[in-house]
């Protein structure tokens, strides 16, 4: 994982490990066949020292669950090799109106955050890449922009 460029503020950002890269070692992946995915969303949550265990666990178990609900396209969740407190969770789906339609679906990580606030350092940070959303300045390219929780 590089680090990703937002549109707010214009800063480029890394990985809160401070590396510049990160080996994502997989623990769930979910792909449909076609793989038709238009639109990607990322979580990145940070584990606090000696929770990155439990966060995984967590994690895996939602997405099995919320996979067999939502079905989307492509789910990948993942921790770092080099950093091992930090765990992405990939979401792709067909058109933004799907990814939007999830946060009050059965994917809605919201419903796990009360479970696992106390293993986080911070608040999970939520990016989201739609290519079909009009952006204000048409000039710019499609981009990773952040969503806070």
């Amino acid at each position: 994982m590089e680090g990703v460029e937002s549109p707010v503020g214009g800063a480029r950002r890394t990985p809160r490990g401070g590396r510049g890269h990160h080996t994502l070692i997989v623990v769930r992946e979910f792909r449909r066949v076609p793989l038709d995915a238009s639109t990607l969303a990322l979580v990145v949550f940070t584990a606090r020292p000696g929770y990155a265990a439990p966060t995984v666990a967590a994690l895996a178990e939602f997405t099995g669950q919320a996979v067999s609900f939502y079905q989307p396209a492509y789910v990948l969740l993942a921790r770092s090799l080099e950093d091992p407190q930090t765990v992405v969770l990939l979401t792709g789906v067909q058109d933004c109106a799907a990814l939007e339609a999830a946060s009050t679906s059965a994917f809605s990580i919201e419903r796990l955050l009360p479970e696992l606030s106390p293993m986080l350092v911070a608040e999970p940070e939520f990016y989201v890449y739609c290519p079909d959303r009009a952006l204000v300045d048409k000039d710019l390219e499609p981009v990773f922009a952040r969503r806070v929780v």
